[in-house]
């Protein structure tokens, strides 16, 4: 009996200090990934408003995760992962509301819908840890690290060589940040509604992946076809860090998906072997059968 008292302690220590380790390493990809981004970001003429409109997203995000978890915490199995969802879905849609009131906005208020957003994602993963799973912050540190880097690395690169940020690259901005929208929409749906079957919501997150692929792609041909190729280098800059990102992105997701499936096939074909073999021992061919 202690024994098995002292393995079950054993096993909470070490997932005590796994997700420690996580914490810390959280913690150091925020402090790299935010001083690369606000650095890149301060060479803008607009920094200080930027980051205000940041911290101003941010506080709403606080605001309304108080408001979800003191109301709906009772009634959401991950009010943390709901809310993540819900406001990555508000964000990429303000993307594409900003671009088609005037692209001019767009340029002006994406950075800062953008760094609000993420910093509170950064807030849940190191200090809510235990409000949604290890996969979740492992595939979310990686993702939000990079896509900062990104980002961050395109705000470098046009105010070093004074860049202007043409319609064609506007577009596939947008584009390409919106594309995240499918996703979000099945996770938030799966959030909301606890009882959808598993092989629904994998179809689902099929079907998404598929279209966030697609838009993507959409995002990259139009720059090509309203160029002829002679994109500035600005745009091999932006449309090839994108591509890089996808790369990491699609392949975490097609690696999820993937073994979904592989099982699914797998019990398909052994459930078929048992039906056919049950339907042997009650139908059994004449010349096994007694008479």
């Amino acid at each position: 009996m202690k024994s098995s008292e002292s393995s079950g302690g054993n096993d909470h220590q070490d997932q005590a200090k796994k997700v420690d380790k996580l914490v810390y390493i959280s913690v150091a990809c925020f402090l790299v990934c935010s001083a690369f981004w606000l650095t890149a970001a301060s060479r803008l003429e607009d920094f200080q408003s930027i980051v205000l409109r940041g911290l101003c997203v941010l506080l709403f995000c606080l605001v309304l995760e108080r408001f979800v978890v003191f109301f709906g915490g009772d009634h959401l199995k991950s009010p943390y992962i709901t809310l993540h969802f819900g406001l990555g879905l508000v964000q990429n849609i303000s993307y594409v509301i900003f671009f088609l009131v005037n692209q001019t906005m767009f340029a002006k208020l994406w950075t800062s819908a953008y760094f609000g957003y993420y910093v509170w994602t950064w807030y849940v993963l190191i200090l809510r840890p235990k409000e949604v799973f290890s996969l979740f912050r492992v595939f979310y540190a990686i993702h939000h690290t990079v896509s900062f880097f990104i980002t961050g690395t395109w705000i470098l690169v046009a105010t070093s060589c004074n860049c202007e940020y043409e319609k064609y690259i506007l577009r596939g901005i947008v584009l390409w940040l919106s594309a995240d929208i499918w996703v979000y929409l099945v996770n938030f749906s799966r959030s909301v509604i606890p009882g959808m079957p598993i092989e629904t919501v994998r179809r689902l997150q099929l079907l998404a992946f598929v279209l966030e692929r697609l838009q993507r792609v959409t995002a990259y041909l139009q720059a090509f076809l309203v160029t002829q190729m002679h994109i500035s280098a600005l745009g091999w800059v932006v449309f090839g860090t994108g591509l890089f990102n996808d790369v990491l992105d699609a392949s975490f997701q097609a690696r999820s998906l993937a073994i979904f499936f592989m099982a699914k096939k797998e019990d398909d074909a052994d459930e078929t072997e048992k039906i056919e073999n049950s339907d042997v021992e009650a139908n059994p061919p004449t010349v096994f059968s007694s008479s």
